[in-house]
């Protein structure tokens, strides 16, 4: 029950952000976050920059999901058949998560 739950708020994330990301304006994605460099902000590089960021972040974290749930002894965790996985949205999105679902 815990893995559902986790993966229920990750898919509500992901929805939230992908509606962030496609409200964004394309002018606004080479203006720069915050007024100076702050490496652990994200601050001082262009929105685009710190899109890119967040994808890799988000990728590293799906990662560690996906060895957290193998090496899980909860079944329910265990990995999916590859290809089999559904998707984190229902509006058209092709990103799947087919070792983090069931």
């Amino acid at each position: 029950q815990g893995w559902r739950s986790a993966l229920d708020w990750l898919a509500r994330a992901h929805g939230e952000l992908l509606a962030a990301v496609q409200a964004f304006p394309d002018d606004e994605l080479s203006s720069v976050v915050g007024d100076e460099r702050d490496r652990p902000l994200g601050a001082g590089v262009s929105f685009a920059v710190m899109l890119h960021g967040t994808a890799q972040h988000y990728a590293y974290h799906a990662g560690q999901a996906a060895l957290l749930r193998r090496a899980s002894a909860d079944p329910a965790a265990r990995p999916s058949v590859p290809g089999r996985g559904r998707p984190l949205t229902g509006n058209g999105n092709r990103c799947r998560f087919r070792y983090l679902t069931k």
